[in-house]
């Protein structure tokens, strides 16, 4: 039947189900595009695994490895280049002086396990670049990408396609399919580099949920490809439910 917008339904959690005019209506597929946790963090596909219902996303296991930073750079180690770090636990001791010896200008202090650049900070940096694939160049209009620059309009520029040699697109292309497969992904991801000047990409993390708003990168992204969010939705749906 034809709903209004405003009509609610509470979801049954045994089952996943909800119930509607006295009717049961179980879910055939989940398309999940919630960034952070749940939809992120593996905790939502581990339910929906529960449940005996398919998803778009990556499966639980990759979720759980991809949304943990320092886990997703063990995890690629020897496979592509990783931009160096040092991984600091709560209520360890550490001496920035020694960091700063041993990594360089510029530095981002960023939690290990978090979305839309929450909790991130830049420490006296120049301006830089950041790719993804398929490649968009990032020039954020602030000191970094934060989150004010990645949700408001104005303060950054997209460039699609990104400005950049054939040489470091093919090795981006590379190390995102390594990626991809290392960490048993599905559906569509997002991978982060940054490029020196010199043209060598270093991996910062994976997004398993990449974001879908107008304002996504992702969405952008197919309609440069001429291809409509419905059609993308569709090569998603229809690649998950295969596997």
């Amino acid at each position: 039947r034809q709903m209004c917008i405003r009509d609610r339904w509470q979801v049954d959690k045994n089952d996943f189900s909800i119930t509607v005019d006295g009717v049961r209506k179980a879910f055939d597929y989940a398309l999940i595009i919630i960034h952070g946790t749940p939809g992120e963090d593996g905790k939502l596909q581990g339910y929906l695994d529960m449940m005996g219902v398919p998803y778009s996303s990556c499966s639980m296991t990759s979720s759980v490895i991809t949304f943990d930073k320092i886990t997703t750079k063990r995890t690629l180690a020897g496979r592509v280049n990783l931009a160096r770090e040092v991984f600091l636990r709560r209520g360890e001791a550490f001496d920035p002086a020694q960091i700063v010896a041993e990594l360089g200008m510029p530095l981002f202090v960023k939690p290990n396990a978090n979305g839309s650049s929450f909790g991130v900070t830049k420490v006296h940096a120049p301006e830089g670049r950041e790719y993804v694939f398929p490649i968009t160049e990032i020039v954020s209009k602030k000191d970094f990408f934060d989150y004010e620059a990645k949700y408001t309009a104005g303060f950054s520029d997209e460039i699609t396609p990104a400005d950049i040699t054939p040489e470091v697109k093919a090795e981006l292309n590379r190390m995102t399919r390594e990626a991809y497969r290392t960490c048993r992904c599905s559906g569509v991801v997002r991978v982060d580099f940054i490029v020196t000047p010199a043209g060598v990409p270093y991996f910062i993390e994976l997004n398993s949920i990449p974001g879908m708003s107008g304002g996504s990168i992702v969405p952008k992204q197919a309609r440069e490809m001429g291809m409509s969010l419905g059609e993308l939705y569709d090569i998603i749906i229809a690649d998950t439910c295969r596997k």
